[in-house]
């Protein structure tokens, strides 16, 4: 927390400070408006998922035409393929293209093909291979996995785990953290390229919803960590 080569902290302790000074009233007025915004992107975010089932199928294609029933259907568009290598050129391409109604034939915007009133994308990743394993804790066992293998509390899930893509809306409160973490700003943390998210695989939360219990190969959620009382491990390996 207080070494500054990170961004974060280097806008805690020096340049707030600054602002600080010139306006005593800056951290109060920053506060309030983080508070604002995080109750608009909550609201956006329930915008999202209740208006995503509506204009796509269950393999992700897009049905322009209900889209564009939708009042804020550029803001749709952006959420349902910002994780799909869409670039902003070609999203800009994009939302033109439905704005003049020329969505007739066939076009290619990246990896998304406009063809009679469906977008679909393209290609895709080849999915991650993950293995899945049940181990006994034993007593020369060490917490702490190799590299690319995540272990979870399996008396927490059922016998047959749900591996699964992730979609948008899925969050964690990673192991270590307090408040719980969008996987769309994990990747950006983590520094996934378009291709890496495509390709990312999840382990369903045993209470199910938008929450997952491990990103993996990263990242599990707090609630599935190994405790003193474990006795299985679920062990998690990116194959």
């Amino acid at each position: 927390n207080n070494r500054t080569e990170f961004k974060r902290n280097l806008l805690r302790h020096e340049v707030f400070p600054v602002f600080g000074e010139i306006n005593p009233s800056f951290l109060e007025t920053l506060r309030r408006d983080r508070s604002h915004l995080a109750q608009a992107d909550a609201i956006a975010e329930d915008y999202y998922l209740a208006a995503r089932p509506v204009v796509t199928d269950d393999a992700g294609r897009i049905d322009v035409g209900k889209l564009l029933t939708f009042k804020h259907w550029r803001y749709l568009l952006f959420r349902i393929t910002e994780d799909s290598g869409l670039d902003a050129g070609h999203l800009e391409l994009l939302i033109g293209a439905l704005e003049d109604g020329a969505i007739a034939g066939t076009r290619q915007f990246g990896p998304w093909t406009l063809s009679r009133g469906i977008l679909e994308r393209s290609s895709a990743p080849a999915p991650a291979q993950v293995l899945l394993r049940i181990i006994p804790r034993t007593s020369d066992f060490s917490p702490v996995p190799p590299a690319g293998t995540l272990y979870l509390d399996a008396a927490l899930f059922p016998e047959e785990p749900v591996v699964r893509p992730w979609q948008a809306g899925d969050w964690m409160v990673p192991l270590g953290m307090k408040g719980r973490k969008k996987l769309s700003d994990l990747f950006t943390d983590l520094k996934y390229s378009p291709v890496d998210k495509a390709a990312a695989r999840v382990i369903a939360h045993p209470a199910g919803g938008s929450r997952v219990a491990a990103l993996v190969g990263q990242r599990i959620d707090d609630t599935v960590r190994i405790t003193e009382k474990t006795s299985r491990i679920l062990m998690v390996k990116w194959q």
